[in-house]
């Protein structure tokens, strides 16, 4: 409705249709076909009325029809070209069953239309990546645009939104299972080797969730194998840690080990003997603490 309604206002400005108004006595103006009173407003006698098309007696005597007419005191264009452009920028609730519609005209409505269909220019090229879609989310909710275009335009959002999702939930899951296999040929090799414990640097962007899934299927795989990771988060201003050590394991802590491990980039940590997990600001510590982690398990075990 919002863009039939303003569809039809712009249609009328582009065909310079002319403005009428006429003081007429307040019956014969109620006989106007189209003209509607406003349930709780009162009116003068005589009343003055506009029509936009057509002149206001044409109407009264029912032998012409119009693009608008209205009971107004206010003053108003004598052509519809004079407003030069519309655009119907917002719609809000009033009351219970009220709306309010905002329009602007002139050089306020044609930088609304120019930025609206710029906004539909940079949608149409956009990538599902949240935070471009979220940088434009933020700018399209204040920009001063058509009210049908933001509508459109965050539906297409939304959409975009959902396959940004999707994509990101697929790239973690691929992240979790290049990590998964990483850890557990690493194991295999430890045992191989008889060594009781490994330390590793995983794929970047392995979360909290997916690193408690790998150390589970560690445990299933390599039961006497103690075990540290740390992977940075995509954007490399975080660096995760997380540890599991079997139950039999004597001598060394999950959460002393990665205690230590953080310690020469700054981090903390936290967790039980056999599963703790910890973060530290930026990965630019990240040798020393794979040197520290390995040291700290040595000297244990």
């Amino acid at each position: 409705e919002l863009a039939a309604v303003e569809a039809s206002v712009r249609k009328a400005v582009a065909d310079s249709l002319p403005v009428f108004n006429e003081v007429v006595p307040l019956e014969k103006a109620k006989g106007i076909a189209g003209l509607r009173a406003v349930f709780g407003e009162t009116y003068p006698d005589p009343v003055r009325v506009v029509s936009v098309g057509s002149p206001v007696g044409e109407l009264l005597g029912g032998s012409a029809t119009c693009a608008s007419v209205e009971f107004c005191g206010g003053t108003h264009l004598t052509n519809t070209a004079e407003a030069g452009a519309f655009a119907l920028i917002e719609e809000t609730a009033v009351a219970k069953g009220i709306r309010r519609v905002t329009a602007v005209t002139g050089d306020l409505a044609r930088e609304a239309l120019d930025q609206g269909e710029a906004f539909q220019a940079e949608l149409a090229q956009m990538k599902p990546e949240k935070a471009a879609l979220n940088d434009f989310k933020d700018r399209l909710d204040a920009a001063v645009i058509s009210a049908h275009v933001k509508v459109e335009l965050r539906a297409q959002l939304e959409g975009l939104n959902k396959q940004a999702a999707a994509a990101a939930k697929a790239a973690a899951n691929a992240i979790k299972m290049r990590a998964t296999k990483a850890a557990l040929d690493a194991a295999e090799a430890a045992m191989a080797a008889g060594e009781s414990f490994i330390v590793l640097e995983l794929e970047a962007g392995l979360d909290g969730k997916a690193a408690q899934g790998l150390m589970k299927e560690l445990g299933k795989s390599a039961p006497t194998i103690a075990f540290l990771a740390f992977s940075a988060d995509v954007s490399g201003d975080k660096l995760s840690c997380f540890a599991s050590v079997p139950k039999d394991v004597e001598g060394l802590a999950a959460n002393e080990w990665v205690t230590a491990a953080l310690e020469p980039c700054g981090g903390r940590g936290g967790g039980k003997k056999e599963s703790a997990q910890g973060t530290a600001p930026g990965v630019d510590g990240i040798d020393a603490a794979l040197d520290a982690a390995r040291s700290f398990a040595s000297g244990k075990l």
